[in-house]
């Protein structure tokens, strides 16, 4: 396995054949974006600097969990989504399951039941996670130093 890093591209080809276009959309978007800012900034001699955090972790400034979050811990502690409209519902939070789809597997019911075993907590693992503080430091010290220009992940 090849080590990424900021050399390393997300296949927009790839993600388009491989998600549906509510998923690919967005991370589609998000590359094509920073490619473009990049290279406006080299066009014209500025000092452009992109920060790429993976899954950001931490405490919240909201007052509830954002979806995804809370999403992604009831695939672990056992919480059940009701589905509506293609979307998960649960406590007044909705969040698009395009992204969750495959790793959901909702029932004909319309309700995703997860165990809550403590054997799925390894799901968690198979993340790349990065705390939310660490991210407000690395911007930071991208802003404080002089050289700083390109891809940081």
């Amino acid at each position: 396995m090849d080590m990424m890093d900021e050399s390393f591209w997300t296949d927009v080809d790839f993600v388009r054949q491989k998600l549906s276009p509510n998923a690919h959309s967005y991370i589609i978007s998000k590359t094509l974006t920073e490619r473009a800012v990049l290279e406006f900034g080299a066009q014209h001699g500025l000092d452009v600097v992109t920060v790429i955090p993976s899954f950001v972790v931490g405490p919240f400034i909201c007052p509830k969990f954002p979806g995804s979050v809370r999403t992604s811990l009831a695939l672990v502690l056992g919480t059940s989504l009701l589905v509506v409209s293609g979307r998960i519902s649960s406590i007044g939070w909705v969040v698009f399951d395009s992204f969750y789809t495959e790793k959901m597997q909702c029932a004909k019911t319309g309700k995703l039941n997860s165990t809550g075993n403590q054997s799925e907590y390894s799901f968690l693992l198979n993340f790349s996670m990065v705390h939310v503080d660490d991210v407000a430091r690395a911007h930071i010290f991208l802003l404080e130093y002089p050289d700083a220009k390109g891809r940081y992940n």
